[in-house]
């Protein structure tokens, strides 16, 4: 198939048993997008309304916290409308998530996200919104050069005990680049 020539794919690590591609500037996730059930079931509508649902049946309100929170990140992305159209198209041309098992004891498991910028778009200018998220979430966060790229890298306030290897996020974006393992 033409998308395993794509460039994303060849920053694949050996141990990748599994990977998905979307590919958001291609006519298929256009016409996705012009399609009743996208309409219907996506972009900021549908979160406020299962925010508006659960408040309404009574949730814990750490969870629609966290659903606000999702929401909110969503729109300081870009990647959905103030009137909750979605808007990936406009930020993400591609994206590839992977994972798989490795033999390190350090790294057992491999995963993480490749992003390449939609034209016009800045996947650097990002940093800052997710850096914000992170550190809500608890997380201590450092800026710091991965691989000659500006990036980020986040770890639990507390490393969890009985855990031979340390828990880490690490981003690193270009303009036109994004990674995250």
């Amino acid at each position: 198939a033409a998308f395993l020539s794509d460039p994303l794919l060849a920053k694949l690590p050996p141990s990748t048993e599994l990977f998905y591609v979307v590919n958001a500037s291609g006519d298929a996730y256009g016409r996705l997008q012009t399609s009743p059930w996208a309409r219907s079931s996506s972009g900021l509508g549908s979160l406020q309304q299962a925010i508006d649902q659960m408040t309404a049946a009574g949730a814990d309100p750490a969870q629609i916290a966290g659903l606000q929170v999702v929401l909110s990140t969503l729109q300081n992305l870009g990647l959905v409308s103030p009137n909750g159209q979605s808007t990936v198209d406009q930020v993400l041309s591609k994206a590839v998530f992977f994972a798989g098992l490795s033999d390190s004891e350090n790294e057992p498991l491999q995963a993480g996200m490749y992003f390449s910028a939609a034209k016009g778009a800045s996947l650097k200018s990002k940093l800052p919104v997710l850096r914000q998220l992170l550190g809500d979430a608890d997380m201590v966060v450092a800026e710091q050069k991965i691989g000659g790229i500006d990036g980020l890298v986040a770890r639990p306030a507390q490393q969890p005990q009985d855990t031979p290897q340390e828990i880490a996020i690490y981003l690193a974006a270009t303009d036109s680049l994004m990674a995250i393992s």
